[in-house]
């Protein structure tokens, strides 16, 4: 019966070193996961403000394109209404000296007749 107290004592602190090994391997291998997990979780937060400026960046340029676009359009709009009312001065320009030539011209034939 003492021998087997003995022995069951033995075992139970070979039992108890064996689980104070498993916690101290357990806790080692807990603070490894936590460094690669810290250190995921950095690179992704990382990698996350990269995409971030990218599209941000992407978007500036995109509003700079656009913004050239539109100033292009309305400067070509701009050019199409300052021809189309020098073309109508122009015209009418001509037209009134066409009428005047006329009259002019008129007037001299009255004169002629008249005199």
């Amino acid at each position: 019966l003492e021998k087997k107290l003995d022995d069951t004592r033995s075992n139970l602190n070979h039992t108890s070193r064996s689980l104070e090994q498993a916690k101290a391997s357990m806790r080692k291998q807990t603070n490894v996961v936590k460094r690669y997990m810290t250190d995921f979780i950095h690179s992704m937060r990382m990698e996350k403000e990269g995409l971030m400026s990218d599209v941000q960046k992407g978007l500036l340029e995109e509003k700079a394109e656009t913004s050239r676009r539109l100033k292009g359009i309305a400067q070509e709009y701009g050019w199409k209404m300052e021809n189309k009312q020098m073309e109508q001065a122009m015209n009418y320009q001509m037209t009134i000296t066409s009428i005047r030539s006329d009259a002019f011209e008129t007037s001299k034939e009255l004169k002629q007749c008249l005199a």
